[in-house]
């Protein structure tokens, strides 16, 4: 479960055509709940505008953590009963 979970996340950060449309897509509607909002009076302000900046950094840092989520639910680990 693990390597798929990296390898299509690795595919979706990158520059293919698909992965490129596909982050076009979510882009528009993301735009548009973005407008949506702004119209009824929700803003994002400096926290919008920083994530903006950085978003390659926080898409390859949500990558990272679901796959070490998926890791950590490979582990084997039982948890002890009382």
């Amino acid at each position: 479960m693990l390597s798929p979970v990296i390898a299509l996340g690795a595919y979706f950060i990158g520059p293919g055509r698909l992965a490129r449309a596909t982050r076009s897509t979510a882009e528009r509607g993301a735009g548009f709940a973005a407008g949506w909002w702004s119209g009824h009076g929700v803003h994002t302000d400096p926290v919008g505008t920083w994530a903006e900046a950085h978003r390659r950094w926080l898409d390859l840092g949500t990558l990272l953590l679901v796959a070490l989520l998926a890791a950590d639910g490979r582990s084997g680990a039982k948890p002890d009963r009382v």
